[in-house]
């Protein structure tokens, strides 16, 4: 998580721990329905500019509500896969408040957009890409640290692989990134959180 007014910029970060649990719902063949939601948790320590706290505990949860398209190019579901989603989804980054360091329990929700694809490597392996943001997102804060922002945006990337064990049982290896910003004027300044994560992970078909 950093923050930044003008040229001062205050920057924390460390590791976290967290689940994410994903479901598909098939409607048809080329149609789904999908809910996503995770949480994290951790300590947060300065790593740069003048903090009134040297640490921070953090605590994030995710929730994404798709509604989903899938394309078949070669026409069968074992080759490859695109997917179009649209739907909603919230991001929210639970940093304990000191509005000192400009920092507080923020979120960002709105409009969730996005694509996925995926293709066979091995009849065993396949590997997949996803990109998503939240369109024109709404930002809020827990404490009155920055107020109404002027603009916000949000955006996840995630690609990956996925390694076929039994016929409907996956193990499931991926990393992502996911940033969000928040801008405001008079004065300028700006908050922008980013996570990466390393996910392992299985999957069930049923």
């Amino acid at each position: 998580s950093a923050t930044s007014e003008n040229t001062d910029v205050k920057k924390i970060g460390g590791t976290l721990l967290g689940v994410d649990l994903r479901t598909s719902l098939w409607i048809t063949r080329k149609y789904w329905v999908g809910l996503d939601i995770g949480k994290t948790f951790g300590s947060l320590s300065s790593e740069e500019g003048s903090l009134s706290r040297s640490e921070n505990d953090m605590s994030n949860s995710l929730f994404n509500l798709k509604f989903g398209y899938k394309y078949l190019p070669m026409g069968f579901f074992y080759g490859p896969q695109i997917d179009a989603f649209i739907g909603y989804g919230s991001y929210t980054y639970g940093l304990d408040s000191s509005p000192a360091d400009g920092m507080t329990e923020v979120s960002f929700k709105g409009i969730l957009m996005g694509a996925r694809g995926s293709i066979p490597v091995q009849k065993i392996i396949r590997l997949y890409m996803e990109l998503s943001l939240l369109f024109n997102p709404s930002y809020d804060e827990e404490g009155a640290v920055f107020g109404e922002e002027d603009s916000a945006r949000n955006y996840a990337l995630e690609f990956g692989g996925k390694y076929l064990y039994a016929p409907n049982m996956t193990f499931d290896l991926s990393y992502g990134v996911n940033s969000s910003k928040a801008s405001f004027t008079n004065p300028e300044k700006s908050i922008t959180v980013k996570q990466s994560t390393f996910k392992l992970g299985t999957t069930f078909t049923f």
